[in-house]
């Protein structure tokens, strides 16, 4: 296999990217040969056309805009590909009047006197540097070299949450390096000490014993401008046994932790107003505890970061479609509503308590639910539900048992009769009764935390009850409680007119209205150099996966940009996979299977005339011996949704590849043969 992949001309892996981009492990990237033809003017002002006053003297472009803005032009650029450009200026009488722009005056670059080097995109053909508004510049050298890789380029426009390396959820984000000194407390300095504070560096912490009269803090001036910039605080509260500790950025506005009274990890997002803001922990007069773990970093608030996510343990792009959490509060059950609109939650014959222990986020931010000792349905409700009807109503939550009872129930009442209702078992990760639901799923985070959810739909009866609750068996929702309680973390209600649409996406957090991640999807502005993709023979090969058989149509594919010259895998409904080739010259080879779509499959096609064949996790599916192939230089785009940028793909990917040969059949079956999903 790896011997197999080292004759691949692109391979794409979730192990590299950058904010709006996917990037290739192959090819490692290189710079191609100049494309501006007598791009240093010893031919005069052959290969340019013009506009307006230019002359060419002594090698060099002279642009005039005296009597108008002029310019000098080469169609030399490939819509969607990168270049890197290099112009020298020599002289202009005008500051700022120059520039690099396309045929419809949308600018590049504006340019300065002497050398100017830079990297561009092109969104149309036309290299034109002009000049404007009554200048006069002088050119003496140009050029384009288009940069040669295989990055794709990403969008989505909002922020997303994956499972990182360490099994904990997150928002993704670029962090930078740490701005506090001495956060591990591993030397006695760098810190400034309130009453009660002392720093215990054999134990690694800045503890306060309660010796202090009145408030007392702890504060580190950070060293590092970060005015107007997104920060993550961390820290770790140990030893807490009284009081209240408050923890703030100043600059902010606001407390970024108030009152915490309860040991765990804590992490914030927060921006400071202040170019080198204190970072403040105050006990009050009865505080005593200790912190660690302090840890400041600038963050990026990456809209158009991919997402390597490795729920299940192994790394992989994530690519969902767009939804909305319309839990308004999705952390917090004393306020907030669900779906179309209800009431604010509440605790039913139980106690609800806040950051209790730490969630799958890794900070202390879960819930505890605490049964009383009646013999009714200990639970969260939300009342006056409202629901859309005939939509696919996906309801999830993240519980861990706490103590006493294994079990927990998703119950909504009150709709199209009879009531809907799953049960979990939190203790072992087992499904337990379902009772007319269109679907309902537990899966494993660690550390004790399953994710439990519930599909529903109703058609006539559009408002009713939900209810989270905390029970001792399958099929039962009440019992005689005696302190029994559940954490909670992470309430997510999604809804789909898709009936197929039945699992819950990756979490949204919440805090005040509902919120919206858009489409994941990668491939759809970027042009690949045709001399990656080989288009009279080749292979294309995948190892994904779907994230639920909803029944639509999700599509990776090869292509020129349109559906009349493309290669992709498709998956469709009931577990059926495709692979598809279409060529410019009428003819289609269309080869198709089922297997499990949710599992990670691996497949190949090869495509050349005559010869087509389709592999699948080993075995070969079909061929196609009378087919012709694409006319040379023909494929340079790969997409996650077909080349006419329909049927978006949703799924996971651990494996994009690109060959610029027909493969044997043998190599076929030893690249997509596998042992384990």
């Amino acid at each position: 296999m790896a011997n197999l992949l080292e004759k691949s001309s692109i391979i794409i892996t979730p192990t590299a990217y950058d904010e709006g981009s996917i990037n290739a492990v192959k090819p490692i990237e290189t710079i191609g040969d100049e494309l501006i033809i007598n791009n240093d003017f010893t031919d005069g002002g052959n290969n340019w056309t013009i506009q307006n006053d230019v002359t060419f003297s002594n090698d060099t472009a002279i642009i005039d805009a005296t009597s108008g803005n002029a310019y000098i032009n080469q169609n030399a650029l490939t819509v969607g590909a990168k270049y890197k450009v290099s112009i020298t200026l020599d002289s202009l009488d005008i500051s700022n009047k120059c520039d690099l722009i396309n045929a419809s005056g949308v600018v590049y670059k504006i340019l300065s006197v002497g050398v100017n080097e830079f990297e561009i995109e092109a969104n149309q053909t036309a290299f034109r540097i002009r000049v404007k508004d009554n200048a006069t510049g002088v050119i003496s050298n140009t050029s384009a070299k288009q940069i040669i890789n295989a990055d794709l380029d990403f969008v989505r426009n909002t922020l997303a949450t994956r499972v990182n390396s360490q099994g904990l959820i997150e928002n993704v984000n670029i962090v930078g390096t740490e701005l506090v000194e001495n956060g591990d407390f591993s030397i006695n300095s760098d810190w400034t000490l309130g009453d009660g504070w002392s720093i215990d560096q054999e134990n690694n912490k800045a503890t306060c014993d309660g010796t202090q009269t009145a408030a007392t803090n702890l504060d580190q001036v950070l060293g590092t401008n970060v005015q107007n910039d997104l920060v993550r605080i961390s820290f770790t509260l140990s030893d807490y046994s009284a009081g209240n500790l408050s923890v703030s950025l100043f600059g902010t506005g606001e407390v970024e932790f108030l009152n915490l009274n309860q040991n765990g990890n804590y992490s914030v997002n927060a921006t400071s107003a202040d170019a080198f803001p204190t970072i403040r922990f105050q006990g009050d007069v009865d505080f005593i505890g200790s912190v660690t773990n302090i840890s400041i970093k600038q963050a990026t608030n990456d809209t158009d970061l991919s997402r390597i996510d490795y729920l299940g343990g192994v790394g992989h792009w994530l690519i969902e479609p767009e939804v909305i959490n319309t839990a308004t509060y999705s952390n917090d059950f004393t306020q907030g509503n669900i779906f179309s609109g209800s009431s604010n939650p509440a605790a039913a014959n139980s106690t609800l308590t806040l950051n209790q222990i730490a969630s799958p986020d890794g900070t202390t931010n879960a819930m505890k639910l605490t049964c009383d000792t009646s013999g009714n349905i200990h639970h969260i409700k939300f009342e006056n539900v409202e629901i859309a009807s005939d939509n696919t109503n996906i309801i999830s939550l993240f519980v861990k048992k706490g103590s006493g009872v294994d079990w927990f129930a998703i119950a909504a009442q009150n709709y199209d009769a009879p009531d809907k209702r799953a049960w979990f078992n939190v203790n072992t990760g087992v499904l337990g009764t379902q009772s007319n639901v269109a679907d309902s799923t537990i899966e494993d985070y660690g550390d004790g935390w399953y994710r439990c959810s519930m599909a529903f739909k109703t058609t006539t009866d559009v408002s009713g009850t939900v209810r989270l609750i905390v029970t001792n068996a399958n099929n039962e929702t009440t019992f005689v409680g005696d302190g029994e309680f559940h954490y909670y973390y992470g309430l997510q209600c999604e809804t789909s007119d898709n009936d197929n649409a039945t699992k819950p996406t990756s979490y949204i957090p919440t805090n005040g209205s509902t919120v919206t991640r858009e489409r994941d999807r990668f491939g759809f502005n970027t042009t690949l150099d045709t001399s990656l993709i080989n288009s009279e023979e080749g292979t294309f090969y995948a190892e994904i996966s779907a994230l639920q058989n909803d029944g639509t149509e999700r599509t990776i594919s090869i292509s020129d940009g349109s559906i009349t010259n493309t290669i992709w895998f498709r998956f469709r409904g009931d577990n059926v996979i495709q692979v598809r080739i279409y060529t410019n010259l009428g003819a289609t080879t269309t080869i198709s299977t089922t297997t499990t779509t949710t599992n990670f499959i691996k497949l190949a096609a090869r495509f050349k005339t005559n010869d087509i064949a389709f592999y699948l996790n080993g075995s070969l599916v079909n061929t196609n011996t009378t087919n012709p192939t694409f006319s040379a230089n023909t494929l340079n785009k790969i997409r996650s949704g077909r080349g006419d940028m329909g049927e978006f793909f949703r799924g996971k990917i651990k494996c994009i590849a690109v060959f610029k040969e027909a493969l044997t059949d043998s190599e076929l079956q030893c690249l997509t043969t596998t042992s384990t999903n």
